[in-house]
């Protein structure tokens, strides 16, 4: 039975996709979005993972892709483009009348705090944040983590991330998973679960 619905951040509840950024990145560069994704890749996994903070990551594409700093720069770009998505957050409220609700996010310290005060008055019970805890998605280890943290199986919660490979990787620790699309859709997989009417 389902208790805990955990949601992603990025391209779920918050409007904004790193993909965003990689194509803005390459339009700079002159480079394909593959090769640019590949390059910055590392540093972003090192970013997320709390290894570097985001300058030490905006340094770095800088660099490889031959762009000035500010050019670069990811927060910036993060600030003037990101958004709520809010009939999400009002799904998601009326989803913690009957459930807990977590969410589970690869990002960083510094764009977590500006995502954070996009969220409403959502009551997510855990929070957890890939460069907070030093693991990020697709990583068994870190659904793991938080089944532990939240003291629930893995048949209790279900996970709802736009990644693909993220869904994958919470199916193979047993969570049972939707791949996000858009609302609508969202919706029609919750009411074939039973968890909404």
């Amino acid at each position: 039975m389902i208790k805990c619905i955990l949601f992603d951040l990025g391209g779920v509840l918050i409007d904004f996709s790193d993909e965003q950024y990689i194509k803005y990145l390459a339009e700079k560069s002159g480079m394909g979005e593959g090769k640019v994704e590949r390059l910055v890749d590392p540093l972003w996994k090192r970013m997320d993972s709390g290894d570097i903070h985001v300058k030490s990551f905006e340094k770095g594409a800088s660099k490889l892709l031959g762009i000035g700093s500010r050019e670069a720069s990811l927060l910036e770009f993060y600030k003037s483009r990101v958004r709520s998505n809010k009939p999400m957050l009002q799904l998601a409220l009326s989803l913690s009348r009957s459930y807990t609700l977590a969410f589970l996010s690869n990002v960083d310290r510094t764009r977590y705090g500006i995502s954070s005060g996009l969220l409403g008055k959502v009551p997510f019970s855990y929070r957890f944040v890939s460069s907070v805890i030093g693991l990020r998605k697709p990583d068994p280890k870190v659904y793991r983590y938080v089944l532990k943290k939240m003291r629930m199986k893995s048949s209790e919660v279900l996970f709802i991330d736009n990644q693909t490979e993220n869904v994958a990787g919470a199916r193979r620790v047993g969570i049972k998973s939707i791949l996000f699309t858009d609302k609508s859709a969202l919706v029609e997989a919750l009411k074939k679960r039973g968890i909404l009417r």
